[in-house]
């Protein structure tokens, strides 16, 4: 009988986690869409439209300039971006 009891509280556990996640996701999906929509363009044209175009986003300035650094924390904020993006993808 105990063990039920534990294994229900992680499964709801797991679904209020799951809950608040979704919530999460979709309170950011608009500013993570921005992101990731900019980091498409900015892949998808040439190295001097790149500068130019980063020169005027000042959000990916900064992110670019931590990257060229080649920063461990943002090589985990843009794999966690892609994923987001991965997995927004597949709700809509």
């Amino acid at each position: 009988m105990r063990h039920n009891q534990i294994i229900f509280q992680s499964l709801e556990c797991y679904q209020n986690q799951k809950y608040n996640f979704n919530i999460k996701i979709k309170q950011f999906e608009e500013k993570l869409c921005k992101v990731c929509w900019s980091v498409s363009n900015i892949a998808a044209v040439v190295q001097i439209q790149q500068k130019k175009f980063i020169r005027n986003e000042s959000l990916l300035k900064s992110l670019f300039k931590l990257q060229e650094q080649d920063i461990l924390e943002m090589k985990k904020i843009n794999s966690f971006f892609s994923g987001q993006f991965c997995y927004l993808c597949r709700l809509r």
